[in-house]
């Protein structure tokens, strides 16, 4: 399930970005936790979630699709779409094309993914 959550350096250029959203996890001295007890748990309610990002020794562990919405909401638009067997990244800021990924692409859309993750957080002052 580790890699339904985006990598660490991820979760904390989001944290310094504004990502202000609860998350089903948290990093922690390079390691993902998901409820802080280590045992299964029931999701019945989404907002027994915490946002994590409010202590400044932790780390919300959003998911990618958790961050691609959160983009969306700030009219940033990312794709991984694959071409001749390898992934790409697009990026879309509003209603125009804004950039894509160049040269040999990616072998996995996590990858391709990650990248545009990088390049729409130049984007957010």
């Amino acid at each position: 399930m580790k890699e339904l959550f985006v990598p660490d350096h991820l979760a904390l250029l989001a944290k310094e970005k504004g990502f202000d959203e609860p998350c089903f996890g948290y990093y922690k001295d390079d390691k993902i936790y998901t409820d802080g007890t280590g045992q299964k748990f029931i999701i019945s309610n989404f907002d027994e979630f915490l946002n994590y990002n409010l202590s400044e020794h932790i780390i919300s562990a959003p998911l990618y699709q958790q961050l691609i919405n959160w983009f969306e909401k700030k009219d940033i638009y990312i794709y991984a779409i694959r071409i001749s067997g390898k992934w790409q990244w697009k990026r879309d800021v509003g209603v125009s094309y804004d950039d894509y990924s160049r040269g040999d692409g990616f072998e996995s859309k996590k990858q391709a993914l990650n990248k545009a993750f990088e390049e729409a957080f130049k984007l957010i002052p």
